[in-house]
């Protein structure tokens, strides 16, 4: 597929840009990039430069080490990062390619110049993104709090277990 379906299948408020706009995002700010099997595409905590939409292959989305999702082609991410103001421009997840994987890449300028302010429509997909991501946040931390109280909790369990103060 061409970078415009692949960004209309990805991201429909695309659909609603003049076709000129959307030409125009496709042929000058779209990066095709391609990654090995198990290669990092971006880890949790790094500076966000950009996102991207899977054209083809796998990828493991992971948190704090754990793995949170599976994405295909016409799935997307790293906006996380570009939109959500607690992140303060980090990654909050790490993506590695699972197979050979081909991403289309919009960088953190062209992310704001043209998915943001000036155009409402997509702005307002991300901002749908921003509060799942809001939600994500709040589970995984209840899960880390969790996990804490359970570590507690054990006493002399085996070496993968911290120990109470006595």
């Amino acid at each position: 597929a061409d970078v415009a379906t692949t960004l209309e299948k990805a991201i429909p408020a695309f659909k609603t840009l003049p076709p000129a706009t959307r030409n125009q995002i496709a042929q000058q700010d779209v990066e095709v990039e391609v990654y090995d099997v198990y290669e990092v595409i971006m880890r949790e905590g790094e500076t966000a430069d950009a996102f991207y939409i899977i054209e083809e292959g796998d990828a493991l989305v992971t948190v704090h080490g754990r793995p949170v999702a599976r994405m295909t082609a016409g799935d997307f991410f790293g906006e996380a990062a570009l939109v959500n103001p607690t992140a303060n421009g980090k990654r909050t997840a790490t993506v590695t390619a699972l197979t050979p994987l081909v991403c289309f890449r919009v960088t953190r300028t062209a992310f704001a110049v043209r998915f943001s302010d000036g155009h409402g429509t997509l702005a307002s997909s991300f901002s749908e993104s921003l509060k799942a991501y809001e939600e994500h946040d709040a589970a995984v931390m209840q899960l880390e709090k969790t996990d804490d109280e359970r570590r507690r909790q054990v006493k002399g369990a085996g070496s993968f277990a911290t120990l109470s103060p006595q």
